[in-house]
């Protein structure tokens, strides 16, 4: 049994701890935003109990908890996150 998938059905809640390096919080990040835009991962019992960035190799606004970081910064005027 591959200990990586998930099962098909669950009884109670899954929490997920992230933790990452480098680069892959580039990566954490994306796949956070997907998640966040995602109804059927909205409309489960799945949560992301903690994410850990170490080292991370982006801006700081990028991690804030405030989405005004990034809508603000006009550097990002003309960027996806912008």
């Amino acid at each position: 049994m591959d200990k990586c998938k998930l099962p098909q059905q669950t009884n109670g809640n899954i929490s997920i701890r992230i933790a990452d390096h480098s680069l892959g919080a580039r990566m954490v990040l994306s796949s956070l935003d997907s998640l966040y835009k995602n109804a059927i991962w909205n409309n489960n019992n799945y949560t992301i109990s903690s994410v850990h960035l170490m080292g991370a190799a982006v801006d700081d606004e990028e991690v804030s908890n405030n989405p005004r970081d990034i809508l603000d910064d006009l550097t990002r005027a003309f960027s996806t996150r912008g």
